[in-house]
């Protein structure tokens, strides 16, 4: 049927190496070219200055600031047991380890897991045994407190810089919440009053900030001072005029 339907249109012999055939075709190119055309016309686009010039620096990305290094005094006078600056910033680091992880356990178990802790941990087991045993403080370290709460806002009182901190323990209540940081200080103010400076400027940054994450809460703020087991309830306005006492340029 092919070879039928090939002559009926008028296909022409074709002779292959492997034998013969038909070869039917359509379309030949013509035998004259046609004549040329005259080219399109070409627009020609201005590009904006900008693109002659190389793009500038990118603007460097501000660092947050840390709630703990806003300035001023951290301590009320000298170390009374002499110790270095070093070996006291690790003992407060090894202290606050313990706080933060003993309270998920029996209290038989926390020899167990001092084991897994920092350098220095032995030496602070006595104190922190005192505090997380100490019934006044019990309220602190129940499993419905936040420990360790991450914090990152843009505070009006320091010109809309950023800060980025860690909140030791955090309650919240429904009309209520409190920040509570744990400092070590070998030497404790007699009264909030006399807080540091710079404690009072990191209070402060957190009590901003938890003010725009709560703003129908009454916002507290409190250290506990592990050496003595005190729970010092900070003033609003002495946070509020350290915190604008913070240098911001």
């Amino acid at each position: 049927f092919a070879k039928t339907g090939l002559e009926a249109l008028g296909a022409a012999s074709l002779k292959r190496p492997d034998g013969l055939g038909l070869r039917w075709q359509v379309g030949d190119w013509p035998s004259e070219a046609s004549p040329n055309r005259s080219p399109a016309a070409v627009s020609v686009t201005a590009l904006p200055d900008w693109t002659e010039h190389h793009a500038g620096a990118p603007a460097a990305e501000e660092k947050p600031l840390s709630p703990s290094d806003l300035g001023g005094a951290k301590v009320v006078g000298p170390d009374p047991e002499g110790l270095a600056l070093a070996e006291a910033m690790a003992r407060g680091s090894a202290l606050h380890w313990a706080l933060e992880y003993f309270p998920k356990f029996k209290q038989t178990q926390w020899p167990t897991v001092a084991e897994d802790g920092p350098d220095g941990i032995s030496d602070v087991l006595d104190e922190a045994h005192r505090i997380l045993t100490n019934p006044a403080l019990s309220h602190i370290f129940t499993p419905e407190s936040l420990a360790e709460v991450s914090i990152i806002a843009q505070l009006e009182e320091l010109n809309g810089a950023q800060i980025s901190g860690q909140i030791d323990r955090l309650l919240v209540s429904d009309d209520h919440v409190t920040a509570i940081d744990f400092k070590s200080n070998a030497a404790v103010p007699e009264l909030a009053k006399d807080t540091p400076e710079g404690l009072l400027r990191q209070m402060g940054a957190y009590q901003a900030a938890l003010r725009q994450i709560y703003p129908d809460r009454r916002v507290n703020c409190a250290i506990l001072w592990t050496r003595t087991g005190q729970l010092m309830t900070l003033d609003d306005t002495h946070m509020r005029a350290a915190l604008a006492r913070t240098p911001t340029s």
